[in-house]
C-alpha cells in the first residue's frame, strides 16, 4: 500500500483545482472589462468566456512546466542520495 503525507495531498489539490479556477475567474473578469471598455458591449460576455478559457489553459500549461521541473529536481536528488549510499557501502561503512 502506498501512503502519501496529508500536506502533500492538500497542496496537490490546491495546485490542481484552486489555482486554475482562480486564474480562469481572473481571465473572465479581465475579458469582461476589456470587452466593455473596447466598445463591444454586445460581445463582452463571449470575450470574457474565451479569455477565461485561454487563462485556464495557460495556467495548466504553467503548472505542467513547474511539475516537470520539480520531478527532474527530485530525480537528481534521488540519484545523488543513491550514489552516496553506494559509495558508503563500497567503503565498508554502515548505512
Amino acid at each position: 500500500m502506498i501512503e502519501i503525507e496529508n500536506p502533500k495531498i492538500s497542496s496537490s489539490a490546491f495546485y490542481v483545482y484552486i489555482i486554475p479556477l482562480a486564474v480562469m475567474v481572473l481571465g473572465v473578469i479581465i475579458g469582461l472589462r476589456v470587452g466593455q471598455n473596447a466598445g463591444y458591449e454586445d460581445f463582452a460576455e463571449i470575450i470574457s468566456v474565451v479569455t477565461g478559457i485561454i487563462f485556464l489553459v495557460f495556467s495548466y500549461m504553467l503548472l505542467s512546466l513547474l511539475d516537470r521541473r520539480k520531478r527532474n529536481t527530485q530525480k537528481e536528488e534521488s540519484l545523488v542520495q543513491m550514489k552516496e549510499i553506494i559509495d558508503k557501502k563500497e567503503a565498508g561503512g554502515e548505512l
